[in-house]
């Protein structure tokens, strides 16, 4: 009988090892929707790259704040989109959908 109590003992750290999978997941899936939701603010074909910036360990706006350029180009982000990605995430760009819009406020910044 002392046997069997074991396994049974054993069970709820693993499904407490779950949940805490579960919770990170949704955590990163949370983190990737508010990602590419930036992104799309900024220009709608950006998306594309929220899956490589994802897997570069940023997931939102605060972390692309303090990126280097360097950093989005060598996950494969276009150098012009990572140079606007990081300015409009330290609220130097206003971010809008219109792309001359956006050209004239990132001529403006610099």
């Amino acid at each position: 009988m002392h046997s069997r109590s074991r396994p049974y003992l054993a069970l709820p750290s693993r499904l407490s090892s779950s949940a805490k999978a579960r919770q990170r997941m949704a955590s990163e899936q949370l983190a990737s929707e508010e990602l590419k939701e930036f992104l799309r603010s900024i220009k709608a074909e950006y998306v594309q790259y929220a899956e490589l910036l994802h897997e570069g360990t940023f997931t939102d706006k605060a972390e692309l704040s303090g990126a280097d350029k360097t950093d989005l180009v060598a996950l494969g982000v276009p150098n012009g989109a990572a140079g606007l990605i990081i300015r409009t995430a330290q609220g130097i760009v206003q971010h809008c959908r219109d792309p001359a819009t956006s050209a004239q406020a990132l001529a403006a910044s610099a």
